[in-house]
């Protein structure tokens, strides 16, 4: 690596981290008022306010952590707005978390085209993404969200791209059951299933912050194979300057792409908007491969 390109991953990640802690500072705000509207705006103008930040540490990428990649048009805006690079980092949390299902699958003698595979949260911008590229696989696929219209849409969209074993469900609970491997891409406020509803030994890949899932067992427990999805495990330890609570080596997807896309001198607009590219997920997974950065997969 050389100079320049250490300079922009250290000034990127510095970026990317504000994104973090400025974040998690608006949904306390957004807590107080009740105002999903008021945060986007708040959370539009506090982001286009680090171009000076951005401008100054010669920092052309702008990577939007946790909620920040949720709220309004997931960066869409903000992109017109700035001079920088914008992403929110979700292609390489899918990829990470497919990768995830993949070794937790193969991990535990499941064949993912035999498997029966369920999506919670099938419809937002993860989870649909997740459901395309599972569906690969040739899984039988059970997609979840609450609207039954965008589940048609999304089954629709799947069987051209050649699967045929498509059940929706808006369920959650009835959904995962006699699933052998579940992907939670949730975007609830509150716990919508719980550790117990899921069958024994199932792979479960949680991608929702805060966490969707019950963990907390109401009877003896159920042993379901667990694990935070869209963790990245680092070529070498990263300091980010603050606790993010992982283990040593361990990032968020959403930071490691913005790495990633600095280190590979891919300065462009990347991850937005809720339609993700498919080509672009596989695309960051050859990236991540190239630099040393893999899945984080501890499977509980």
């Amino acid at each position: 690596m050389n100079d320049n390109q250490r300079g922009l991953q250290i000034a990127t990640i510095g970026i990317a981290i504000g994104a973090l802690i400025l974040a998690g500072a608006a949904m306390v705000t957004a807590g107080q008022n009740d105002s999903v509207t008021e945060l986007s705006e708040y959370l539009s103008n506090r982001l286009i306010s680090h171009e000076a930040t951005a401008k100054k540490l010669d920092a052309r990428i702008i990577g939007l952590g946790a909620f920040t990649s949720v709220i309004g048009d997931k960066g869409k805006s903000i992109a017109r707005e700035s001079n920088a690079s914008i992403t929110t980092g979700n292609s390489l949390t899918v990829a990470m978390v497919i990768k995830g299902c993949e070794e937790g699958a193969a991990a535990n003698g499941i064949d993912l085209g035999k498997a029966n595979v369920t999506v919670i949260g099938a419809t937002g911008s993860i989870g649909r993404a997740c459901s395309k590229l599972i569906s690969e696989s040739r899984p039988s696929l059970t997609i979840c969200a609450p609207n039954s219209a965008r589940l048609e849409h999304l089954r629709a969209e799947i069987m051209r791209l050649g699967s045929r074993d498509i059940t929706i469900d808006q369920n959650p609970k009835s959904a995962v059951k006699n699933a052998e491997v579940v992907i939670i891409a949730s975007s609830a406020i509150e716990k919508i299933i719980s550790i117990d509803d899921f069958e024994p030994n199932t792979i479960v890949c949680d991608v929702t912050e805060p966490s969707n899932v019950l963990l907390k067992s109401k009877g003896a427990g159920v042993k379901v194979n667990y694990v935070k999805g869209g963790l990245v495990k680092t070529p070498v330890n990263i300091d980010l300057g603050i606790s993010t609570g992982l283990p040593s080596q361990v990032i968020h997807g959403c930071v490691a792409e913005t790495i990633i896309l600095a280190l590979s001198e891919t300065i462009k607009n990347y991850s937005l908007g809720d339609e993700l590219s498919i080509s672009k997920i596989k695309e960051m997974s050859n990236l991540a491969s190239n630099f040393n950065f893999t899945a984080y997969t501890p499977f509980a």
